[in-house]
């Protein structure tokens, strides 16, 4: 089904409108990408890096090294992941 004149006319001012209010959408929308949120980057990173530090100190104190090597690497792996998070697009 074809759109008429008057239909096409207002769907170019609506995209139009669009990508002047909201460049960063129109940019998800174009490149099929949404992204995880930092704030849950931020969230999972230091929770795996709290929980690694817990792990090292448990392995530490019982002299476990089962325990303090993968809590060592859960801990650096949790902080390099922090450390990493994209910037929060430009807010236009």
């Amino acid at each position: 089904m074809a759109l008429s004149e008057e239909e096409r006319r207002l769907l170019e001012d609506l995209e139009r409108h669009m990508r002047a209010d909201d460049p960063a959408l129109v940019r998800e929308l174009e490149t099929g990408k949404a992204g995880t949120p930092p704030f849950r980057i931020a969230v999972l990173s230091i929770g795996s890096a709290v929980v690694g530090l817990v792990l090292l100190l448990i392995g530490l104190t019982s002299q476990l090294l089962v325990i303090s090597v993968p809590g060592l690497l859960l801990l650096a792996g949790g902080l390099y992941w922090l450390m990493t998070i994209p910037p929060l697009p430009d807010q236009d």
